[in-house]
Parts: structure tokens; C-alpha cells; sequence
């Protein structure tokens, strides 16, 4: 009994200047020290109840509804058109979704100018797309010699016609897709009526020297420095629908003739261009 008081007036001794605040209990058969900080209690632990499967009947029913809900099963997943509170989240969702199932751009048996230009937007761009091969029969009986194939942010499953196309490829870079650096905003078709004639001109030309030489001077004269250096047809440096228009009636052109003979601007407006236009 000696020793525990011993025991006891030591640790008191210890602790003193802790908190004075100290009780010692002691029994027959043991003693208990306790003493206190003044800090709070923890409350008792709680021992959480253990669901045996063997002995629950819905045990297994409610365990994979669970499952089911963690994995987003029976919920409505993001569809192209669907809108979130981040403009950053729309873009890169509605970009993943092409990369994986990219949109399909049918073309003929024998590529045509209305075939070039669409894939020449749709590259400048940056949207995600495939070339698919179709009959030129089945092209001719919807009316248009071009159709994009794939969900899009329109909701719909099929654009026709070059222009559409054109259309919708400039709408998404300058909106939805914007935010993403993958993507470059163009200009829509400007409608300039010196550009028609052009254009008209070299649709109808017979590659004849002379006409050409008289076309690449006129193309020369409508050429300006765009972004980056990188020549284009529109004042405010951009790419634009007008430039693939030209620049596939020039690449026709060079692969007649060559371009050995053409203005420095125009070689140069081409060249910067020509690995977009290689098919």
C-alpha cells in the first residue's frame, strides 16, 4: 500500500504543474490514476452493426442497386447539344465525342471542287472528321454532291450540301469550340463579287498560258498578309471560306502546269496551304 501512495505522490509531483486538478483512486485489488487538461471528453465509440448477406433478404438486391448508381447506370448521359454551366466543359465534351466517333464527310467516286473546299473548312477548323467514300449515284439523289455524316451540336445526324457544311464548320469554331486551342476560328464567305468572277473564270478556264497567266495575276492582287504570317484573302488576316474556294481552283492549276512561272504571292499563298489540300 506504501508503494502505491508512492506511486501516486510521484506522478502527482510529475504533473503539478500541468493541471492541478488531479485524483487518484485506489482499491484492494488496483488503483487508477486519472487525471485531466481540461479538454473535452471524446464521446464513446459507437461499433457499427455488422449486416450479415446470409441473414438479410434484400441484402443482395440493395447492394447492387448501389453498384448500379455509382456507375452512373440508368441516368442520362452528355449528348452533343447538351449545355453546362462551364463554356470550357461544353467545348472539350462535344471535341472527346468527335475524336472517339468523328463525324463522317461522304465524297464521290471522283473528288469535286464542292468536296475539296468542305474538307479544306473542315480541316482549318480542327474538327474532327473522317473521309468516306460513297457512290456517286446515292450522292446525286439526295441533290448534293457532299454530306457530313455524325451527331453534332445542332442535333442533327446529317448535313448536306457544300455550303451547310461550310456553314456549320464556322459556326462551331467561332462558338462552342472556341475556347479550345485545337481550334481555329475562320471567316464565313464573304460574297465579293470580284471573287465570283474569279472564281467563274477559273471553273470555266482550259488551262489555256495565257488565261492562267491572267487569273494568277488577278488572285495576286487579292492575296494579304494574314495572322502569323500565313497569307489569306480576307482584310482582317483570318482564314476564310473564300480562301479554300481559291486555293482549290489553284492547286488544280498547278497540277496541270506547275507553279514555276506563277507571281512569288500566289506560289507562296499556295504553298503555305498545300499540305491541307494534298489528297
Amino acid at each position: 500500500m506504501g508503494m502505491v501512495v508512492a506511486l501516486v505522490s510521484g506522478l502527482v509531483h510529475v504533473h503539478a504543474h500541468f493541471n492541478p486538478t488531479v485524483s487518484a483512486i485506489c482499491t484492494t485489488r488496483h488503483c487508477v490514476l486519472g487525471w485531466s487538461y481540461g479538454c473535452a471528453r471524446a464521446p464513446p465509440l459507437q461499433l457499427l452493426q455488422f449486416v450479415d448477406p446470409d441473414f438479410t433478404p434484400r441484402f443482395a438486391s440493395e447492394e447492387l442497386a448501389r453498384t448500379w448508381e455509382r456507375a452512373g447506370k440508368g441516368k442520362r448521359t452528355w449528348q452533343p447539344g447538351d449545355v453546362t454551366d462551364d463554356p470550357r466543359d461544353d467545348a472539350r465534351l462535344l471535341y472527346s465525342h468527335w475524336k472517339l466517333t468523328p463525324l463522317q464527310l461522304l465524297f464521290p467516286e471522283s473528288a469535286n471542287g464542292d468536296f475539296c473546299r468542305t474538307r479544306l473548312v473542315l480541316t482549318q477548323v480542327g474538327i474532327p472528321f473522317e473521309c468516306v467514300q460513297a457512290p456517286s449515284s446515292k450522292l446525286a439523289l439526295r441533290g448534293e454532291y457532299g454530306s457530313l455524316l455524325g451527331s453534332n451540336h445542332d442535333r442533327e445526324d446529317e448535313i448536306e450540301g457544300e455550303q451547310a457544311i461550310c456553314a456549320f464548320a464556322t459556326r462551331m469554331g467561332e462558338g462552342v469550340l472556341k475556347p479550345l486551342r485545337q481550334i481555329s476560328c475562320i471567316s464565313p464567305a464573304t460574297g465579293r463579287k470580284d471573287l465570283a468572277v474569279w472564281l467563274a473564270a477559273a471553273g470555266g478556264s482550259n488551262g489555256d498560258g495565257e488565261e492562267t497567266a491572267a487569273l494568277l495575276a488577278q488572285a495576286s492582287q487579292m492575296i494579304h498578309s494574314g495572322t502569323h504570317g500565313v497569307p489569306c484573302l480576307n482584310m482582317n488576316g483570318l482564314f476564310g471560306v473564300d480562301d479554300a474556294a481559291v486555293l482549290v481552283c489553284l492547286h488544280s492549276m498547278a497540277r496541270k502546269r506547275g507553279t514555276r512561272d506563277w507571281p512569288a504571292p500566289v506560289r507562296r499563298y499556295l504553298e503555305c496551304h498545300l499540305d491541307k489540300l494534298e489528297w
